[in-house]
């Protein structure tokens, strides 16, 4: 799963203060674009908008994972 949204408002949610955070926004959208070319090249991968409410972000991660679950 890629549980995808705008790289500020990824950083917006973020808690604490790691390495990772301090990175500039550049990085973060370089590792985004990174994520995002994965998926492109493995149907496997399903991409999830984390911007939607909550419960449609709940239902879109169970309906990817359920199909694979035993």
């Amino acid at each position: 799963l890629l549980l995808d949204c705008a790289v500020e408002r990824g950083l917006a949610r973020a808690t604490g203060d790691d390495r990772m955070q301090r990175e500039r926004l550049e990085f973060h959208r370089r590792v985004q674009r990174g994520f995002h070319h994965l998926a492109a090249s493995d149907r496997s991968w399903v991409t999830i908008d984390t911007e939607a409410p909550v419960e449609e972000v709940a239902l879109a991660i169970r309906a990817a994972i359920e199909p694979i679950l035993p």
